[in-house]
C-alpha cells in the first residue's frame, strides 16, 4: 500500500519498501515467506514480522531472521492490532502484506514500484489468498488511493 502520508507525493525513482509479515502459528511457513521478500530483485526492501503470540515454535523460526529483518514478537492480540503493529513498525514509502503462509514472486515488489512510479494515485495488494498464485497484475490496480484496506484485489 501506499502510505497515507504519501498519496499525495510522487514515488520517488527509488523508494523504500517494506513488507509486512503478520505471523500467529504459521512456523511451518513463515520462514518461506520472509525468504520470499528477502529474495527480491528490488533492492530497497524491509522486512517487518510481527509475530501474535504464536506457540508452535514460531519464535525459534523468526530469531533466526533477526539480523535480516525486523522481528516483533507481541502478546496474542489479534490480527488488527498485529497489521497495525507492523505497519507502524515500517519505514517503507510503498507498503505490502504478506501472509505468513504466503510467497512473493522475485520481482513482485519491482513490479509495483514502477506501478506507482506510472500511477502514484493508485494502490495495489501485492498478495494473494493462501493457495493461489502470489504476485501483482497491474491491470487490477485500479481503486484510488484512499480507499485503503483490500484495495486493488480485484476479482478472484
Amino acid at each position: 500500500m501506499l502510505r497515507s502520508d504519501q498519496v499525495d507525493r510522487r514515488v520517488t525513482s527509488s523508494p523504500r519498501v517494506t513488507v509486512c509479515v503478520p505471523n500467529f502459528n504459521y512456523g511451518h511457513f513463515v520462514g518461506a515467506a520472509i525468504e520470499s521478500c528477502l529474495a527480491q530483485s528490488y533492492p530497497h526492501v524491509e522486512v517487518v514480522v510481527v509475530d501474535d503470540g504464536s506457540t508452535d515454535g514460531s519464535r525459534e523460526v523468526l530469531s533466526s531472521y533477526a539480523d535480516v529483518a525486523t522481528v516483533i514478537f507481541q502478546s496474542h492480540k489479534g490480527a488488527w492490532q498485529t497489521y497495525g503493529r507492523a505497519f507502524s513498525e515500517s519505514a517503507g514509502d510503498i507498503v505490502i502484506f504478506l501472509d505468513a503462509d504466503d510467497l512473493l514472486v522475485p520481482d513482485v515488489v519491482e513490479r509495483v514500484v514502477q506501478a506507482f512510479a506510472e500511477m502514484p494515485a493508485r494502490v495495489a495488494r501485492a498478495v494473494a489468498p493462501s493457495g493461489r498464485r502470489h504476485g501483482w497484475e497491474p491491470d487490477r490496480c485500479d481503486v484510488p488511493a484512499d480507499a485503503l484496506g483490500d484495495a486493488g484485489r480485484g476479482p478472484s
